[in-house]
């Protein structure tokens, strides 16, 4: 049979657990603090949102920055060579692009692959799916920045540099040209 605790173990007990529920708070509170920080940043950057600064490589040469999205309407296509989704919704991207490129839209599509040889993995598939616009070599500054978490994550900027529509995830090509519409002259 077992001895009832004596009142030096059940003091130690309640010692223990007192400090085992004040770590477990201490580190809650710790977690929420964080939570709270960095609440802002958790979701997709959203309609009014100043575009963030980036800097990355183009495909072809160059670099695009945040100022080369200013003085005309554009359409960033965030997506990667492993994306089915990215990869079925690519004709309706190009027709939008070859729609209203005459209209003032570029398209940039933001290639987010991080292993291989991104470049020449991207080259073949620019060719096998004759993908619209520009392509920019994103080294993951640009996913953290427009706080991308999936993809194809789509981001409609105005001539004024101003976020006007976010879309991630399968599309539909009314929708997003209602949004290309509102956006353009």
């Amino acid at each position: 049979s077992l001895a009832a605790p004596t009142p030096g173990q059940r003091r130690l007990a309640r010692t223990v657990g007192a400090l085992v529920l004040a770590l477990v708070a201490g580190r809650a509170a710790v977690d929420v603090t964080r939570l709270i920080e960095r609440w802002p940043t958790l979701a997709p950057i959203a309609i009014d949102d100043p575009v963030p600064d980036f800097a990355v490589p183009l495909l072809d040469g160059g670099t695009l920055r945040r100022a080369d999205l200013l003085g005309r309407a554009h359409l960033l296509i965030f997506w990667t060579t492993w994306c089915g989704v990215c990869e079925s919704e690519m004709p309706m991207y190009r027709a939008l692009a070859e729609r209203y490129a005459t209209r003032g839209l570029a398209v940039v599509a933001v290639n987010a692959d991080r292993e291989g040889d991104v470049p020449a993995q991207v080259r073949a598939y620019r060719a096998a799916h004759a993908m619209p616009g520009t392509i920019a070599l994103d080294d993951r500054s640009m996913v953290r920045r427009f706080r991308v978490e999936m993809f194809p994550h789509l981001v409609l900027i105005d001539a004024a540099g101003q976020i006007r529509h976010v879309h991630q995830g399968r599309g539909f090509e009314r929708n997003l040209a209602a949004a290309i519409e509102a956006v353009l002259p």
